[in-house]
Parts: C-alpha cells; structure tokens; sequence
C-alpha cells in the first residue's frame, strides 16, 4: 500500500500528517534492516515493540488519563495476552533472520540433503531431485533466485563450487553482517533512538519552552552538483570543530563520582545528510527549503 492509497482513506489534514510522519520514519528503518532479515521475523519485532512500550507507557504513574485511554486502546490486546507476549523472550536463530540461514540450516537438517554418512551432501546446483535448487525452494521458496544465492553463500564461506556443476557446505553459520558493517548498525540505531528522545521530550513539554531540547534542521533543495564536494568539505570540518567544543563542554561537567540514581546520561548529535541525485535513492518524501 503507498501513501497515496492511504490517504485516500483518511479524512482529516492533521492523520493523513500523521499517516505519512510515520511511513517517513519507516522508510529509511526498512531499508537499514531488509538486508539482513525477512519480513516476518522485522513484523514480530515490531509487534513485540510496540507492545513494550505500551506497557511501559502505561505503567508510568505520571500519564495522563485521556494519554492512557488512547494507548490502551490502539493495542487492541486484551491483559493476559500483552502479559504473555512481554515475558516470552524474543529468541531467533540464523535460519529465522535471513533466508540464507534458512537455506544453510534445511541443508544440516533433512534427511534428503544429506549422504549416506548423514552428513550435509555434496548437491548439483539446479536439475530434478535433491539439488541446490531444490533445497532453495523447499527453504526458502520457489521465487528466490537459486544462483545469487549460491553466490553469496560462496562469498561468505558457508559453500563451495565442486567440479563439475556440484556445491559442497563448508560452514552451516551464516553471518549476516560483514564486521565493518555492524558498526553502522550499531552506532547509527543508538543516534536515531537519541533524537526520538529529544522529539518526544519536545512534544511532551510542548507547553513548556523551558523543557525543551535543542533540536534544529536547516536543508536546501537547490543545490548544483558540482558544488556537493566542496559543500560536504567544509560543512565536515565545521561539525568537526563544533563537537570538539561540545566534548570539552560535557567533559568539563561530568563528575565520574556520581552513582546511584543522582545522574543522567546526555549528549549530542552531528550528522550530514543529503538525498537526490547520486546521493541516494529517494524515500518518497519531498522536502522544501528551510529550516525546523
């Protein structure tokens, strides 16, 4: 469903801003995690979730009572139900995360993929009976692509080619994440939960200036090509420079003595982003000139 088709079944201005916040803020949380996990197990995260933070919203003492009414309501789960699915640990092997765990571990697992020995066989790659292809659809289904999977499982050093047209299982353990990449993941997840944060915070004290955080955009739309490297230069070196002060700063107030519960955790956050042209493909959201 896109967003067009939507709003076509909202009435009102102020959800259809609703609707579409929230499909912007999924958008690029998708295209984070869709590498790395299928959609089923991305969808029982989200529910799990969602009903956490539920629960823990609606056990705050502080909470409004019309704030409270609305939660308890867009849940749609009754107690005993939202009990159970909060203390079930959220538990996935490699064959639940991806399909090519999926794959690896139907190869370990069934008897019709392995020997005589009862060891995962060597398997032609496509053709009738107990092939690698055969075992690409009984695992993951027969609209995957037999041979981009093969070529990743070769990359990773889960398979390998055997003379003539056959595949041998080397490591039944998929990593989903080449190392230099899980930094990304990690780092770049913590600094979107921190700015959810300070959006919350800001809308919660939206009566009280005072309470609020700092939090300021400023973009443009009309920005020649030929000018991004040299923008991307300078604006780099700036951010460098502002969070230098910005360490000093925190550094000059913490007190590493502090314990118990008489402290809090705060920082900031420096990011560029760009969005158009060879900077990445578009998430279907259109942005003006300005600042917020």
């Amino acid at each position: 469903m896109n967003i067009s088709t939507v709003t076509k079944l909202i009435t009102t201005p102020l959800s259809e801003r609703l609707v579409r916040a929230a499909m912007r803020m999924m958008r690029p949380i998708v295209r984070m995690f869709a590498p790395y996990m299928t959609i089923n197990v991305f969808l029982d995260l989200c529910e799990r979730v969602y009903i956490e933070q539920c629960d823990r919203m609606l056990k705050q003492p502080n909470l409004d009572p019309a704030t409270r009414a609305r939660i308890s309501a867009n849940i749609g789960y009754n107690t005993e139900a939202m009990k159970e699915l909060i203390q079930t640990p959220a538990y996935f092997t490699d064959q639940d995360i991806c399909i090519e765990g999926m794959i690896l571990s139907t190869w370990l697992s069934e008897n019709q993929f392995r020997d005589s020995n009862g060891e995962p066989a060597v398997l032609k790659v496509v053709g009738p009976g107990c092939t690698f292809q055969a075992l690409v659809k009984r695992a993951a289904g027969k609209e995957v692509p037999v041979l981009d999977v093969l070529d990743i499982l070769i990359s990773r050093g889960n398979v390998e080619r055997v003379y003539p047209d056959g595949v041998r299982l080397l490591s039944p353990y998929y990593e989903v994440l080449d190392e230099d990449e899980e930094p990304y993941i990690d780092i770049g997840s913590l600094a979107i939960a921190n700015l959810t944060h300070t959006v919350l915070n800001n809308m919660a004290n939206r009566s009280h200036p005072d309470r609020k955080r700092f939090q300021r955009q400023h973009w443009t739309t009309n920005l020649p090509i030929e000018k991004v490297p040299v923008l991307r230069e300078k604006m780099t070196e700036l951010l460098r420079e502002q969070m230098k002060d910005s360490i000093t700063l925190i550094n000059n107030h913490e007190d590493p003595s502090v314990n118990g519960f008489n402290h809090v955790s705060i920082g900031v956050g420096y990011y560029m982003w760009e969005q158009g042209s060879e900077a990445e493909t578009n998430w279907g959201d259109t942005q003006s000139h300005g600042k917020m």
